[in-house]
């Protein structure tokens, strides 16, 4: 009695008055559960290449100072770059691509000759693994869907943080030979470019997937066509992301009023 009473929730909210899934719904699903742990390799080998690179500047041969520096300055171009490949090629290649060469140019340091070829080979890895590590933002958000999004990168954001704080670690087995700290890194990039082009399809484009039923059925039809879905234009079938995120907003609202 005197209190306030309870805000009556609009019929047309009704149907999105649902539990909000948890975490452990990233795992639920075959297809969703392959996405996520891929995708959470790949955030901990974009953080572990990135902050190993940086901090392995100080076994490069030639100026400490110099290397440093410009290792830092080349992070911009980098960026630049990677901006215009993810909105004219597209995530999935984008991201091939940097983690591909920056692993190659890392694993290059094997065979060539140590002074300045290791130095410059060593550099252009950092360029490409930058470019990965800034591109993977964009494309983790787009893979999920709507219910699962935020959940999902705060996961895969967990994982990047272990990879930054394991890659001094990396970077110490240079007291074996200054090669094996490039070497781990090449391979750790490599196998995420691997990932990237195995399990992980193309989201340039499309409508983003509210429900976990739209994304299994949209990653179903990735599935078949091997990651590259097509639709009108060259765009997916479903609704476009302005209904989506219409629909994540009545969804949150009505949240509250409960």
């Amino acid at each position: 009695p005197g209190g306030t009473p309870p805000l009556a929730v609009p019929s047309s909210l009704a149907g999105h008055c649902k539990p909000r899934p948890t975490v452990a719904a990233l795992f639920a699903g075959p297809l969703l559960r392959t996405r996520t742990l891929g995708m959470i390799y790949c955030w901990f080998a974009s953080s572990f290449g990135y902050y190993g690179l940086s901090l392995n500047t100080g076994n490069l041969a030639g100026s400490l100072i110099v290397n440093f520096a410009f290792g830092s300055a080349i992070e911009l171009p980098s960026y630049a770059v990677a901006v215009w490949l993810l909105g004219t090629y597209g995530r999935r290649p984008t991201l091939a691509l940097g983690f591909g060469i920056g692993g190659l140019s890392c694993l290059a340091c094997l065979v060539l000759p140590s002074g300045l070829p290791t130095t410059a080979a060593a550099m252009v890895g950092k360029f490409f693994v930058t470019a990965a590590f800034g591109s993977i933002f964009v494309y983790a958000g787009e893979l999920f869907p709507t219910v699962l999004r935020s959940a999902a990168v705060g996961l895969c954001s967990t994982a990047a943080r272990v990879g930054g704080a394991t890659a001094p670690l990396a970077v110490s087995l240079s007291t074996i030979a200054s090669w094996v700290p490039l070497a781990v890194f090449g391979g750790a990039s490599l196998l995420a470019s691997l990932v990237i082009v195995v399990l992980m399809p193309e989201t340039l484009g499309r409508p983003l997937t509210e429900t976990i039923e739209d994304f299994e059925r949209a990653a179903s039809e990735d599935h078949q066509s091997g990651g590259r879905r097509p639709g009108r234009d060259g765009r997916s079938r479903g609704r476009p992301r302005r209904e989506t995120a219409d629909a994540y907003e009545n969804a949150t609202l009505a949240q509250e009023v409960l």
